[in-house]
């Protein structure tokens, strides 16, 4: 089968003329992803950490974090529901290593790829009571699994679901409980395009900083996670414009210095363990 390129269409020499510092192959490319004015052409190449939008944006982050700081106080467990691939694993150890650095219970559950699939189900679910949980956090999935979670709130369950994926169509299939995804109709969040790990950084980032940590502390635990962020964020793909630049350039700064032993032996295996990663 032959392939269809599809070239896109040359820039004109205005655009060459109006940011003449830039060579025309990087002004082609900026223009390539609909970067064309000169703020955005700014921002694209000095990203800024201090520029990420507020969490509390979220219409739900608020009550999120209220009920999350209660179960942490009554030391009731919290089981992260996460996802096998590498945005879910991500956001997954993301969420338990600041929970557990905040002194709450918590547990992990995974799916397993072939025997469950994606998102929540029953058995799990089970499972997670059995194991005394009473707060389920999903990261990565649950925004079409309506079923599930009246399932887990009949159990007695408290659940709050972060994903970044698209919806059902009718409100009345989505699920009933808290809901942190930037892509949801009516979502005040001004960037949409979050991967998983992104949706659960910014639910930490909100946990962290109702926190009675002092502010070096915060500071310190909101960081230490952007090597995990910077992974999940390039690994599912997403576009690296924007607020996920800012983010995974701050997480390749974090990544270049990572105490993780896993991700020091995956960069060793990758042989790039004598490279500075850089966005």
């Amino acid at each position: 089968m032959n392939k269809i390129w599809q070239v896109r269409p040359k820039i004109k020499n205005v655009f060459v003329n109006k940011y003449s510092k830039y060579s025309q192959i990087v002004l082609q490319l900026l223009f390539n992803r609909g970067i064309k004015e000169k703020e955005e052409i700014d921002n694209f190449f000095n990203s800024d950490y201090e520029k990420l939008y507020d969490p509390f944006l979220f219409k739900d982050m608020a009550q999120a974090v209220e009920l999350i700081i209660k179960h942490i106080k009554e030391q009731k467990k919290i089981t992260v529901y996460g996802d096998y691939d590498a945005d879910g694993v991500t956001a997954t150890a993301l969420v338990y290593e600041v929970l557990k650095t905040l002194r709450a219970k918590v547990d992990v559950y995974i799916p397993d790829r072939v025997s469950e699939g994606y998102g929540l189900n029953k058995e799990a679910i089970n499972e997670i009571i059995n194991n005394a949980s009473h707060l389920i956090i999903t990261v990565d999935g649950g925004i079409r699994n309506k079923e599930e979670v009246d399932y887990a709130k009949e159990k007695g369950l408290d659940i709050i679901i972060t994903d970044h994926h698209i919806p059902p169509e009718k409100k009345e299939d989505w699920p009933e409980c808290l809901i942190i995804n930037p892509v949801v109709k009516g979502e005040k969040y001004p960037f949409p395009y979050l991967a998983g790990v992104g949706v659960a950084f910014k639910l930490a980032k909100a946990l962290v900083s109702q926190s009675k940590l002092s502010k070096e502390d915060k500071i310190k635990l909101e960081r230490k996670n952007l090597d995990l962020v910077a992974i999940g964020t390039v690994a599912d793909c997403v576009s690296l414009l924007g607020e996920n630049r800012n983010l995974v350039k701050a997480g390749l700064t974090v990544l270049n210095n990572t105490k993780r032993l896993g991700l020091k032996e995956l960069i060793k295996a990758a042989q790039i363990d004598n490279q500075k990663l850089e966005a």
